[in-house]
């Protein structure tokens, strides 16, 4: 889920918070949904693997803008 993404964001980065806020009625219309991603396709077609967790993927990108940070904000 996003929450539980923003969460495990939240926890490697060492600095932030989660606040859950319901969409309102009019945004729950044009909004898809959840979205659950699934690599066995991908696995099984070309023998594909990810080589890089999601925790040290989301630290790496971190440490990258902590880095360049002059160069986004």
């Amino acid at each position: 889920s996003f929450q539980a993404l923003a969460e495990t964001i939240v926890k490697v980065v060492g600095s932030g918070s989660v606040k859950f806020t319901e969409f309102t009625r009019e945004r729950k219309e044009v909004e898809p949904g959840d979205y659950y991603t699934n690599i066995s396709k991908i696995r099984t077609l070309a023998g594909w693997e990810p080589r890089t967790s999601l925790e040290e993927g989301i630290e790496r990108t971190a440490e990258f803008y902590r880095a360049f940070r002059k160069e986004y904000w």
